[in-house]
């Protein structure tokens, strides 16, 4: 007696449930690709920012030692920012005494080198305090100090920028650093910075201690 051997097939039930379950994989592991993949590129956003904020602080404190050669007088603290005369080192080998401003602009940190005004009187609103009557030093604008030099932007999205500084054992707000300069009695020399960032994941506060000050 032959037997005849049937082999039974899958029903259509049963492959709609297997490509059910085989797209439902695929989808989850779509996801978490796709997670990982955003997770990486916020990571490396991160590691930019903050390599860009190390770089721009590191350079606010380079101006600020390099002021050291001329006082504190040319140190202005400005409602958004600071403002530093140093000598600096131009791309021509030529060492020349420039204006540094750093200034929020539109959400950008901007650094501007700026040349130093030739007019007696510009010069003395940037390196030196007036004694007597009513002509007390102003901070250069950055229409008023000429061609600029160097424009950089040192960081982007940053909603507020303060800074304080430290000099004769303590720290000096804006509004102290200003009355002192009215007074004739800037402290010297500059031993630290303390710098506020205002950024959309948070405040950022660093402390720049001025080596060798």
């Amino acid at each position: 007696m032959n037997l005849v051997q049937r082999t039974r097939g899958f029903t259509l039930i049963e492959l709609l449930v297997a490509l059910t379950i085989l797209a439902m994989m695929s989808l989850m592991a779509w996801y978490g690709l796709d997670g990982v993949i955003r997770s990486r590129a916020q990571s490396q956003s991160d590691a930019d920012r903050l390599a860009r904020m190390a770089a721009a602080l590191d350079q606010l404190a380079a101006d600020a030692r390099a002021a050291s050669d001329l006082g504190t007088e040319g140190v202005f603290m400005l409602a958004d920012g600071l403002q530093i005369t140093r000598n600096t080192t131009l791309a021509d080998g030529r060492s020349e005494t420039v204006i540094a401003r750093w200034e929020v602009l539109d959400g950008a940190l901007i650094r501007t080198l700026l040349p130093l005004p030739s007019n007696a009187a510009g010069a003395a609103a940037s390196t030196s305090v007036a004694t007597g009557g009513n002509s007390t030093p102003q901070p250069i604008s950055v229409e008023s100090a000429g061609p600029t030099i160097v424009r950089l932007e040192a960081m982007t999205g940053l909603q507020a920028f303060d800074v304080r500084v430290f000099a004769a054992g303590r720290w000096w707000s804006r509004q102290d650093w200003a009355q002192a300069r009215l007074e004739n009695r800037l402290p010297a020399p500059l031993q630290g910075l303390g710098v506020k960032l205002q950024l959309p994941q948070g405040e950022v506060q660093r402390t720049l201690v001025l080596a060798g000050q």
